[in-house]
């Protein structure tokens, strides 16, 4: 076990860039071995097919002579074509002789290579060395005019042993050349290939607060790295959207926390600046106690938020009566509904798995809103629709409408559209935010349309 961990470490030693080109290089190495060697067997059989078909052909030869009793041609094609060879590629030697010990013909020098009586063992074919000379031996037997004749033909080779000798170093010197122009080409593939993942390094040692708009450019790259490259950029643009609406929510945050407490300080120094003594003070204390509920409701909202955008939350969940909830959230803004003679219409029933304290507040959060905007004599309607899978909730009202170049923002932290008049009616731009938190931390869908002058609609959907 320790020793492949060995292994395993020493392997995590090289860089990726060394394992390919050694891998690259493996494999072409392999390749042009197979060819090579495939090419050194196909010559070597060619070399030995042509010397077998020669000394077959010749011997075949000599028996047609032989048994046509031609001796004149017999003479001539033992002692003339092979004494005087064309090529020293095809010189060999003949011996025709009866029962091994009595010459008939024989080819001069053949006694020199091979001794009379000496013979193949048995064997049609035999290859030997003599005097750093390559032979090859056919011997065939045969019987004429009732006596047996044995025909030798041997076939100098040291010509091809040479060439194929010499055949050999060249492929073997091919290999070595090739093995190291391999691991060339394969370093400088490598490297090129790779060449993405050192640019996206560099680009990521580079990427601070200040520079989240840098984009790897991958439309050129490998199509594997292209699409590493896409998810880099994808991952630059959410850190980047995150960290501007994290500088956006901290310049808010401070904004609206200086307002009520620039209040709270001037109406304190006003206070304190009078000479008679408790005049006024009892305004003052009242307008203070206003500031601090609001900061206070901030603060709560904040906290909200920062616990609702917690991976780790973990929701307690129960079976919901939805329409109880909302008839319920109903009768408590009963009282401000009839002062603006409001009518709320509740039609539905449905129930669903999800958290109770946090659905209510998001029913209340969506009711008061409706209920600031909506003009006197106006109409809230919410319809509650059930499913095998989910569950539907709309709000719709009568009211005021929102421009559409401002739905897609609505749902921002601190995001008003009119700001003076949301921090009149106590708001603080956090309601619908909080009502989208917790339509995401049930895995739900919102959906917001509205008209100016004809009214707002909020269609929520959770799963089941």
């Amino acid at each position: 076990m320790s020793l492949n961990r060995n292994n395993i470490k020493f392997f995590r030693r090289f860089s990726l860039k060394t394992k390919l080109s050694l891998l690259f290089t493996s494999l072409f190495f392999l390749l042009i071995s197979i060819v090579a060697f495939v090419s050194y067997g196909t010559l070597i059989h060619l070399f030995h097919k042509a010397e077998y078909d020669l000394l077959f052909s010749e011997t075949e030869t000599i028996k047609y002579i032989i048994q046509q009793n031609n001796i004149a041609t017999l003479k001539h094609e033992i002692y003339d074509t092979p004494g005087v060879p064309i090529s020293e590629a095809f010189q060999y030697y003949i011996r025709v002789s009866q029962e091994k010990t009595n010459v008939y013909l024989e080819t001069k020098g053949m006694s020199t290579i091979l001794a009379l009586g000496k013979n193949t063992n048995n064997k049609k074919l035999e290859r030997f060395q003599k005097s750093k000379r390559h032979y090859f031996l056919m011997e065939s037997r045969m019987v004429y005019q009732n006596e047996p004749w044995t025909i030798q033909i041997l076939l100098d080779t040291t010509y091809q042993q040479n060439l194929q000798i010499k055949y050999g170093k060249l492929l073997i010197f091919m290999l070595i050349i090739g093995a190291f122009l391999s691991g060339i080409l394969g370093y400088f593939i490598m490297k090129r290939s790779i060449r993405s993942l050192i640019d996206m390094t560099k680009a990521a040692k580079t990427i601070t607060a200040n520079s989240l708009n840098q984009r790897m450019d991958a439309d050129y790259w490998p199509k594997e790295f292209s699409e590493l490259g896409f998810a880099f950029n994808n991952m630059l643009d959410r850190i980047e959207e995150s960290f501007l609406r994290l500088r956006s929510f901290s310049a808010d945050l401070a904004h609206e926390l200086r307002t009520p407490i620039n209040n709270l300080m001037g109406e304190t120094e006003v206070a304190l600046l009078q000479s008679e003594k408790n005049v006024n003070y009892r305004q003052t204390l009242e307008f203070n106690l206003e500031e601090m509920k609001l900061i206070a409701a901030m603060v709560e909202n904040l906290l909200f938020l920062a616990q609702a955008e917690n991976p780790r939350l973990v929701l307690k969940k129960e079976n919901i009566h939805v329409s109880d909830i909302i008839h319920k959230i109903k009768d408590y803004y009963e009282e401000i509904a009839l002062e603006k003679c409001i009518a709320v219409d509740i039609k539905g029933e449905a129930t669903f798995f999800g958290n109770l304290e946090m659905f209510a507040r998001m029913i209340s959060n969506l009711i008061s809103n409706s209920l600031k905007y909506t003009n006197q004599n106006g109409k809230i309607v919410i319809d509650i629709l059930e499913t095998k899978e989910s569950v539907a909730i709309q709000l719709k009202d009568s009211g005021i409408g929102i421009n559409e170049v401002h739905l897609p923002r609505l749902f921002d932290r601190f995001y008003r559209i009119d700001e003076a008049r949301a921090r009149d009616s106590g708001g603080v731009g956090l309601g619908l935010a909080i009502v989208k938190s917790i339509v995401d931390l049930h895995h739900g869908k919102i959906h917001l349309s509205s008209k100016i002058d004809v009214g707002t609609c909020f269609t929520m959907q959770f799963p089941k």
